[in-house]
């Protein structure tokens, strides 16, 4: 078998490594002949190798000290037996994808791996012989001063590790993880030096904005407005982070909380303490988007109310690992609300009590009309019919004249009194009071209305009436004006709880969005505030071309006796 003979070291040193020889690793798949310490004659030792059983040397991941160690040995070993070593050794050295280098006393490159020549962008070629800081120049030392490496120490203790910035070949500074080990000759003198750079710029540059990054969020997590909070739940609940805003919240620093890390469910009201120990110590729910409402007393005694945003992190295994979640103060935003509610119920009520006065504004009215002007209109017109029977010619025809004018006069004043408020309304109910109403709307119009009722048969309270009765009358009355057609149809349904009613038509329709948003027109809107201020539902459907549907539900908080 011919090619290079490994002594006992060398056979010692490939037969430790990861590939469980060198044989493939040098490419001398049949021309490496291994020769044992027996038939050498020879003891020899790895010098300051300490022997691991799990040793990676030359292995693509990591340079271990040891396998720095061992590079110096094979080095040493190879200039101990000649040349028979040279082609193994460059070969294990071009191996490792960290720069590995060899350069003596005087600071000579010996030797310049492959690796070194990607790292660096110089061929080994142009290297060799040259002074190394020449090829390579320091920029500085990861630390400082204080982390420059004492060659005069060097030499005593025989190694040294930092990082330092670098300078290759086309001007770009780059980062290494440094590591410097001496080896010794026969006589044991130091006989040169072995450096391993590995290239951790890109490691360094994760690491610069993963710091930054972990740094920002630290930043906003310290000052924002919400509180931040991390529980941990093995081996014990223990409380990771919270943020400061915590003693603003609750009045208590966040070191009490450090400390005690169930405060934040005890401080609050009893009604809230099941659902929160639920989401904390519970199995994992999810609230990150759905929040829990939480109440609590600040330590001052004052009331105040959060949005709990929470979400846990489990293991593989599905065992919850951490709890983490956002809380929000919305204390004051909860105040102004129901600020808001209250006003709102006042506007209301107000609203409510000014459309019961105008109604009845406009019954006190009706009565007036009709009892007191329909008196005296009445009176005069038998005074007139007195006066004539006993006139002269002369004056007959204006007597009879003035007559028609009173007679007209009367007409008007009761259809006034009928149309401001109908006495069926409050004497009959909403059946009658339409039944009435409709018969005149269709003389007036000649539009023909269909009434179609179920369980209409009780009367209702009369608030309840007379919103029916003026969402049916507004709504044909916009049937008359816009819908250009000749039918309708009204709809009545009662049940238990509601009223329905429906008016229909097949009339030319409009935009309802439009005519709501631009209020051009007061009917609608004030349909609308009628519905809603007795607590019912108005729905307005219409297409041009098709026609328009009103639908009202009115609630029923009784029912009263039958008609």
């Amino acid at each position: 078998m011919s090619g290079y003979r490994l002594s006992a070291i060398g056979y010692r040193l490939f037969s430790r490594l990861p590939y469980r020889g060198i044989v493939s690793l040098l490419g001398y798949s049949d021309g490496i002949q291994y020769a044992d310490e027996d038939s050498i004659g020879c003891t020899m030792t790895l010098l300051r190798c300490r022997k691991r059983n799990d040793m990676n040397y030359f292995s693509s991941e990591a340079m271990e000290p040891e396998s720095m160690e061992t590079l110096e040995q094979l080095y040493a070993d190879n200039k101990s037996f000649g040349t028979q070593l040279s082609a193994a050794t460059a070969h294990a050295f071009d191996a490792v994808n960290d720069a590995v280098f060899v350069i003596s006393r005087t600071m000579q490159i010996q030797h310049w791996n492959r690796a070194a020549e990607q790292i660096y962008g110089w061929l080994r070629a142009e290297v060799i012989g040259r002074f190394v800081l020449d090829v390579i120049p320091v920029v500085r030392y990861i630390g400082g001063a204080s982390a420059m490496p004492d060659m005069d120490i060097i030499m005593i203790t025989g190694t040294w590790r930092g990082e330092v910035v670098q300078r290759t070949r086309d001007g770009h500074e780059i980062i290494v993880d440094s590591t410097i080990h001496t080896f010794t000759n026969d006589e044991g003198r130091v006989a040169g030096i072995i450096l391993v750079n590995r290239d951790i710029t890109a490691r360094k540059q994760a690491e610069a904005t993963l710091h930054e990054n972990k740094t920002r969020l630290h930043l906003l997590a310290e000052y924002a407005h919400d509180m931040i909070f991390r529980y941990r739940f093995t081996p014990e609940l223990t409380l990771e982070y919270i943020s400061p805003i915590v003693e603003q919240l609750t009045g208590y620093p966040r070191e009490v909380f450090y400390n005690d890390p169930e405060l934040s469910v005890r401080l609050l009201v009893p009604d809230d303490k099941p659902a929160a120990e639920a989401a904390f110590f519970g199995p994992s729910v999810d609230i990150s988007r759905r929040p829990l409402i939480l109440h609590w007393s600040h330590k001052d005694g004052t009331p105040r109310c959060a949005e709990l945003y929470s979400w846990k992190v489990n293991d593989e295994a599905g065992n919850p690992l951490t709890l983490e979640g956002i809380v929000r103060d919305i204390t004051e935003r909860t105040q102004a609300e129901a600020e808001l509610r209250a006003s709102a119920q006042q506007l209301q009520h107000l609203s409510r009590r000014l459309l019961e006065a105008h109604e009845r504004e406009r019954r006190n009215i009706a009565c007036e009309l009709h009892d007191e002007v329909g008196q005296v209109l009445t009176g005069l017109k038998l005074t007139l019919a007195v006066a004539a029977a006993g006139a002269p010619a002369s004056l007959a025809a204006t007597l009879d004249s003035a007559q028609t004018t009173i007679n007209d006069l009367t007409g008007r004043v009761r259809a006034l009194s009928l149309d401001l408020r109908p006495a069926l309304l409050d004497d009959k109910g909403l059946i009658p009071a339409l039944t009435w109403y409709l018969e005149r709307y269709t003389s007036r119009t000649g539009v023909q209305i269909e009434l179609c009722h179920e369980g209409v048969s009780c009367r209702f309270p009369p608030e309840i009436e007379t919103v029916a009765y003026r969402i049916i009358q507004e709504s044909l009355t916009n049937v008359a004006r816009y819908a250009g057609i000749h039918e309708a149809t009204v709809r009545l349904l009662a049940t238990e709880t509601h009223l329905m009613l429906c008016v229909d038509d097949s009339g030319r329709g409009f935009d309802v969005s439009a005519s709501v948003g631009a209020q051009t027109t007061s009917g609608l809107s004030g349909m609308y505030e009628r519905v809603q201020l007795i607590g019912g539902i108005l729905t307005i459907d219409s297409m041009i071309g098709v026609g328009t549907r009103v639908i009202a539900e009115l609630p029923l908080p009784c029912v009263e006796h039958e008609i």
